[in-house]
């Protein structure tokens, strides 16, 4: 009979509103928590809040709404960095020489194209250590930089560390710069890639295993570190049951408008892009749904633009969808979006960053589009034409279940864990 495993998830993210925060990054750790609570128990420590004054009743009630809506029995630790300093006081006041070395060292994440040490801060990384000597985990998985930003601080034996980079921060933040007009802003985004850059290459030479989103992801990263053991674990959804497509020109964005990217295809999408969509099809319609979206002001009846803002019941959204949008222009990672649409078998119109690092062929299971003509063009064509529509949503639908259904992603996670604990697992017998 195999040992069960103990794990430790290392994450700045906490759901405390967890019915409503079902983005891709709560997304991504729920299916990593599913993954290795099937092969032991999971603790946690979340490193988290940044601004969090809610009173000790109300931080009860989120840590028990996280337990229920998750299925959460481990501890739950809370490590409560500073607050984020204003415009250019970025770093804590309190950082000595010892955390300026150690941000040399790796021990640094990004936040709104800024390098901070919020989470890695000798306080936090002495908290965190006492917690592993407490707890002492078989396994440490570390979700996103601001998780190893901490732990690569530590000076004690680690059990084995996975670390997740769901996002590569140095393309994101380059990507960030290619679309700045401002001169001074470019050159600190520049400067920031090139400090992600080297960071990410630290982590993945501390961590035991990366872990990535993509086979293109995995290649920068093996270009950055040629000697890290990186590994592949896809962004996944779950598989449900299709929708005929409706007769109505009805296209859908599904995202979390307050990410800044999502925000910005949004505008595109409405500003740009949906009016020569009605030009050619007056009778269609868009729909915006995610938590964020009706703040942005864009409702507009007359020319058929509608906001829904948070939606519980997503799949009666995707019910009214002929086309799926994805005008996403900068970012990294992969979008659990197109997953999703896909395994809903809509057809989906993306841009090449959109739809990058997922395996889906342009044509056949997705239509790539960069430019507002080409992207409203290839909306108005499989809003009106019954049979592309229809082939390229099923043949999407398939390709998602062959590659991103979330039980195999769960199992490969899972037995990838085990194998990183079973030398842990021995040393402690």
């Amino acid at each position: 009979m195999e040992q069960p495993v103990k794990t430790l998830i290392v994450s700045e993210y906490f759901p405390y509103l967890p019915e409503q925060m079902v983005h891709g990054v709560f997304q991504r750790l729920r299916r990593h928590t599913e993954a290795l609570s099937s092969i032991g128990s999971v603790d946690f420590v979340f490193i988290w809040p940044l601004h969090w004054s809610a009173s000790q009743d109300q931080k009860r009630e989120s840590l028990e709404a996280f337990r229920r809506s998750w299925s959460i029995t481990g501890r739950i630790i809370l490590i409560s960095p500073p607050a984020l300093p204003h415009r250019l006081r970025r770093w804590p006041r309190d950082l000595g020489v010892g955390d300026m070395i150690a941000a040399t060292r790796g021990a640094l994440s990004f936040t709104k194209g800024w390098a901070t040490m919020r989470s890695s801060r000798i306080a936090e990384v002495c908290r965190l250590e006492q917690t592993i000597r407490d707890l002492r985990p078989d396994l440490i998985f570390a979700y996103r930089l601001a998780s190893t930003a901490a732990l690569i601080r530590i000076t004690a034996p680690l059990p084995p560390v996975l670390a997740d980079f769901d996002d590569l921060e140095h393309v994101a933040l380059s990507r960030s710069r290619e679309m700045e007009r401002s001169r001074a802003k470019r050159l600190r985004l520049s400067v920031m890639s090139k400090v992600a850059r080297r960071t990410e290459r630290l982590v993945a030479q501390f961590a035991t295993v990366g872990l990535v989103c993509s086979e293109h992801d995995r290649r920068i990263i093996k270009d950055l570190a040629p000697d890290a053991r990186v590994e592949l674990a896809p962004n996944a959804a779950v598989a449900t049951d299709r929708f005929p497509l409706p007769l109505e020109p009805t296209a859908l964005f599904v995202g979390y408008a307050r990410y800044p990217p999502n925000a910005e295809a949004i505008l595109w999408l409405v500003q740009k892009i949906f009016p020569l969509v009605r030009a050619c099809l007056p009778q269609a319609r868009l729909i915006i749904a995610g938590d964020g979206s009706r703040e942005i002001g864009i409702d507009d009846a007359d020319q058929g633009i509608e906001t829904l803002g948070f939606v519980p019941d997503i799949a009666s959204t995707y019910a009214r969808a002929r086309v799926v949008v994805c005008p996403i222009k900068r970012g990294g990672g992969t979008r659990i979006k197109i997953i999703e649409a896909a395994l809903y078998g809509r057809p989906i119109v993306s841009t090449s960053v959109g739809a990058e690092g997922l395996d889906f062929v342009d044509g056949e299971d997705v239509v790539l589009a960069n430019e507002e003509e080409t992207f409203a063009q290839a909306m108005i064509e499989l809003m009106s034409n019954d049979e592309k529509s229809s082939r390229i949503g099923a043949a999407a639908a398939e390709r998602a279940r062959l590659l991103y259904g979330a039980e195999k992603v769960r199992s490969d996670l899972a037995a990838l864990a085990r194998s990183l604990a079973v030398q842990k697992i021995a040393q402690d017998i």
